[in-house]
């Protein structure tokens, strides 16, 4: 697929567990029980993890900035008291797209990840929460949308602007058959890694 990263065999069922284990993926289900959409959202609280993905896979740590949101003044600065939030990838079975799953699976993410939200801005002392999410080229219609989910749903804490910023970025590939989970230098399909910035609401916590 030229959007879903897929890992070399050998490790695609132990990432998967990991993630489900670490509370790292929601699923919609259908009246029968049946997954018909998932979505890859967390906190980045490991610090080793955090710049890892800011810079190798979103590159906007020594990247290249190809685009800013109206507001902002100057280029994106990586901030380690910012709490991260990391959007991966998501998808919903054909037969089910345009009826709202998307939407439905990040308002009930951010639900359940709230709390959670609220501790680490607290305990970091953050200014702002950040949300990093990369696109390929042929999904960059769901820039929007993504962002306006993601914004009403921290609104009880954060302000109503934000910074956006895009960089030059590629959705990471992989050899199926490789014994190593390294992905290729450049994969082939193009996109931006993107940064949306948005700053804790004074006196909100």
């Amino acid at each position: 697929s030229d959007c879903l990263v897929i890992l070399p065999t050998i490790f695609r069922e132990e990432a998967l567990q990991d993630t489900i284990i670490k509370g790292k993926l929601f699923v919609a289900v259908n009246e029968n029980g049946t997954i018909i959409g998932y979505k890859k959202l967390f906190i980045l609280d490991d610090p080793e993890e955090c710049v890892s993905t800011l810079k190798d896979e979103i590159r906007c740590i020594d990247g290249n900035l190809e685009e800013c949101g109206e507001h902002n003044n100057g280029e994106y600065a990586f901030n380690q008291n910012d709490t991260y939030i990391y959007l991966g990838s998501d998808y919903t079975l054909p037969p089910y797209r345009g009826q709202g799953v998307n939407a439905a699976l990040m308002r009930e993410a951010m639900n359940l990840l709230r709390d959670d939200t609220i501790m680490r801005v607290k305990s970091k002392q953050s200014p702002n929460i950040i949300l990093a999410f990369g696109l390929v080229n042929a999904n960059m219609s769901r820039k929007h949308s993504i962002i306006a989910s993601f914004v009403a749903g921290i609104s009880t804490i954060s302000d109503e602007s934000y910074n956006f910023y895009a960089f030059e970025a590629y959705k990471p590939s992989f050899d199926p058959d490789a014994t190593e989970c390294i992905p290729n230098p450049n994969g082939n399909s193009r996109g931006q890694g993107c940064i949306v910035q948005i700053p804790i609401k004074e006196g909100a916590l």
